[in-house]
């Protein structure tokens, strides 16, 4: 018999309080789900701060490309010799790209830059190529079909170039189309992330564009992370991928979207690969940091919009991390269409625990090295929570075998996890695969 679904009541901005009826819409796949927080557990909601959208978002683009931050207009930076690489994210980033490439081209063109002499690098990292109609979609029809388009995957090594070594000793293999162009341009979005404070920039190329060994070892930094780096901007790996980017294969010009909850572009920053991003991040706090009352001994979080995979999906468990009580239990909901993602010995270093994955890495006995440093994260934070999933892509062998407790569906958590405490209360994380709750320090 499946439990029945828990009425929830609401925290204001002070004191607790039981709406007469009220909901949350938790942004899934397909559907958003419906959770009723009108009953007796005290709950605190923490989503995006909504913010206005221009009703022309190209008109927002072409104002940012006259006016870039700490660089020259793309016009100036380009020559009727260029050899332009546009290196843009990929299926995993919602960034409307289709929207700013026009725009970008015709600055190009302008200045007398060939169709032939341009080509667009998708920053797979270690994620899987897109597929035809996915690149349609984030290019637009008409890049897509008229200039060339590179979709390898990191372990093509034929077609990365050895740059040098980096200033923190990393071999650094670079796709030949970037490391061939003498204008490279990255197009992308800024938002939080949870190894590199935030996204965008210079992340474009590293990973974004980089060889296997090249992200191996880079990622490989991440095992001596002790703590969240979810919306640090002096992050560790954030000041080690663009020292690496900057001295080694220079992006010359960002072109970097911030969008709001619902996918729509709210500014765009353009200009130094540095000096721009952290406006961009400025704009990106506006949006993704909200204040929050407390923390809570029960955290709900949805992955939105990192649905795609578990190794997406993680994200969410970041952000929802930083709402978590000491020994409480979080509880992720996330789509994971596509499973584990492309890293099928995550699982495996994730059930092995924290210590003895330690021990593995230490002793150099991983064949993944990019997937160990996100298992020892994802063990690191169960030593201090209890972790919960909800997921049709991931099933219930699955996540025991990763040491997360598998629920059906929300309510079903809720309730069985509200039981682990005396006085429970609920914090629900609405887009929590960006977003960085910033606890009242009251």
């Amino acid at each position: 018999m499946q439990p029945q679904p828990l009425a929830i009541g609401c925290l204001g901005s002070h004191l607790l309080r039981r709406p007469v009826l009220a909901q949350v819409n938790l942004p899934y796949p397909g559907r958003d789900i419906k959770l009723d927080i009108s009953g007796a557990l005290p709950t605190e909601v923490i989503s995006p701060t909504p913010v206005t959208c221009p009703d022309d978002p190209q008109a927002l683009i072409k104002k940012a490309l006259s006016r870039p931050i700490g660089s020259e207009t793309l016009d100036r930076l380009a020559s009727p010799r260029s050899q332009v690489a546009i290196i843009v994210d990929d299926i995993t980033r919602e960034t409307p790209a289709h929207l700013a490439i026009p725009l970008i081209l015709e600055a190009l063109h302008a200045k007398g830059v060939a169709p032939s002499q341009i080509c667009f690098v998708l920053a797979l990292g270690t994620h899987r190529p897109m597929t035809p109609p996915e690149i349609q979609a984030k290019l637009g029809p008409r890049a897509a079909q008229k200039y060339q388009v590179v979709n390898d995957p990191c372990t093509n090594l034929e077609n990365m170039v050895y740059m040098g070594t980096s200033p923190l000793g990393i071999p650094f293999w670079v796709h030949k189309a970037v490391a061939r162009a003498d204008l490279r341009i990255g197009l992308g979005m800024i938002c939080p992330h949870l190894d590199a404070g935030y996204g965008g920039g210079a992340k474009i190329i590293l990973p974004g564009a980089s060889g296997a060994e090249t992200i191996s070892c880079f990622h490989q930094r991440m095992t001596k992370l002790t703590e969240n780096q979810l919306g640090k901007t002096d992050a560790l790996l954030r000041r080690d991928l663009e020292d690496t980017v900057q001295s080694l294969a220079p992006l010359n010009f960002i072109v970097n979207l911030i969008l709001d909850q619902e996918g729509e572009v709210h500014q765009c920053v353009t200009g130094d690969p540095i000096l721009a991003h952290r406006q961009g991040i400025k704009y990106t706090n506006q949006v993704y940091c909200p204040l929050a009352q407390s923390r809570h001994p029960l955290v709900l979080v949805d992955a939105e919009p990192h649905h795609l995979d578990f190794w997406q999906a993680t994200k969410g468990l970041a952000s929802g991390e930083m709402l978590t009580e000491d020994q409480g239990s979080l509880i992720l909901l996330a789509d994971c269409a596509e499973g584990m993602g492309g890293h099928p010995l995550l699982a495996d270093y994730i059930g092995l625990g924290l210590e003895p994955l330690l021990t593995r890495i230490e002793k150099q006995l991983v064949e993944d090295q990019v997937a160990a440093p996100e298992a020892v994260f994802i063990c690191r934070l169960a030593k201090r929570i209890r972790l919960c999933l909800v997921s049709r892509g991931i099933p219930s062998a699955l996540a025991q075998k990763i040491n997360f407790t598998w629920y059906e569906n929300p309510e079903q958590a809720i309730s069985a996890e509200s039981m682990r405490f005396k006085n429970p209360s609920l914090g629900i994380i609405t887009h929590g695969g960006n977003l960085v709750p910033q606890v009242n320090p009251e």
